[in-house]
């Protein structure tokens, strides 16, 4: 069975990962989207709200409610979808704050380093209900690409909570891991693994937004064995995919 998963995520990543011949076009009869970074204020007040009506589920990353302070490097940004001046999707994306955080080992300060600086999250994306349907979120998705690799990303992930994201996420070229899948990251500079499990009821998303030769992660799938304590990994059962 592990051997199927691993096969089936290494012809995933065949798939190209550019995303300049995959956005979606707005449909006949509509003006095209504008999605960028909120501007002002206001727009940041529309994103919060946006995005705090329609999505449940808690960050461990709190919304921003002000400005971010932006660098050519992962912060965390939010990310407006307007039609005609109004707003209709939204995204709140940055560095993959949680995960970096939950480290530990002797290696954890500089490996937490590394992610906050090479792996994005997104955190939430959403679309007001009648809007859905129309490729407003892929074409969110495929913004939240471009702005991570832009701004120094080598990974993207996200975490899908139900079925309509998983079909999102695989629309939009992700690797959708299967549940009880453990996402690992080795940092190469130390050749240590750190190992993430999805939480119950969820599974991991990602894409690796370049092929770089020596990339700083790699990136890597572990099949829980029977009995092993929860974020016990050991190296030589990690299928690295990179």
């Amino acid at each position: 069975m592990a051997h199927n998963i691993l096969k089936t995520l290494r012809n995933l990543l065949r798939w190209p990962t550019s995303d300049t011949d995959v956005i979606p076009t707005s449909r006949t009869g509509t003006t095209e989207l504008d999605i960028r970074p909120a501007a002002t204020q206001e727009e940041v007040q529309a994103i919060h709200t946006l995005l705090t009506e329609q999505v449940p589920y808690p960050n461990f990353v709190p919304l921003p409610e002000v400005l971010p302070n932006r660098h050519n490097h992962l912060h965390r940004e939010l990310i407006g979808a307007w039609r005609d001046s109004h707003l209709i999707g939204a995204a709140f994306i940055g560095p993959a704050e949680q995960e970096a955080h939950n480290l530990v080992g002797p290696t954890a300060h500089h490996d937490a380093e590394v992610i906050l600086r090479d792996v994005a999250m997104i955190h939430s994306l959403a679309v007001e209900p009648a809007h859905r349907r129309q490729g407003t979120a892929l074409a969110i998705k495929h913004h939240l690409n471009t702005w991570a690799r832009d701004h120094g990303a080598h990974l993207i992930l996200a975490v899908p909570m139900n079925q309509a994201s998983r079909n999102l996420n695989e629309a939009a070229n992700y690797i959708l891991l299967p549940p009880d899948i453990t996402l690992i990251m080795q940092i190469k500079a130390h050749a240590s693994a750190h190992g993430f499990p999805a939480k119950e009821g969820t599974t991991w998303a990602l894409r690796i937004l370049d092929q770089a030769t020596d990339p700083p992660i790699r990136v890597g799938v572990h099949q829980p064995m029977p009995h092993a304590n929860r974020g016990e990994h050991h190296i030589l059962s990690v299928q690295f995919l990179n």
